[in-house]
């Protein structure tokens, strides 16, 4: 059965990890980029963006709590975006100009 999952995105989060080797994040502040569930549906993983390291982290769902408050989604995507070619192999090559009139 598949779970809903806990967190939106552009929710803040804080980091309350059991994790030995991501414990030293514990208390810090981010926002969630994206979020994906495995393929039984019962787990959740998160990409966060944690402010004080300026990149995204991994997170299971039962590692992060909410502030309750939102990003704007404009602090984080400025509207460009990037144009792929897949090949008959499903290779993806960036083409072009995503931002011009091609």
């Amino acid at each position: 059965m598949f779970s809903e999952p806990q967190f939106s995105l552009f929710e803040n989060v804080i980091v309350a990890t059991h994790d030995r080797a991501k414990r030293y994040l514990n208390g810090q502040e981010g926002t969630v980029l994206g979020r994906a569930n495995s393929d039984d549906g019962e787990i959740w993983l998160y990409s966060v963006s944690l402010k004080s390291q300026r990149c995204v982290w991994s997170f299971f769902q039962e590692e992060l709590q909410s502030t309750g408050s939102y990003s704007d989604p404009d602090e984080f995507f400025d509207g460009s975006s990037v144009r792929v070619q897949v090949d008959s192999e499903g290779r993806g090559t960036a083409i072009g100009d995503a931002d011009s009139s091609q």
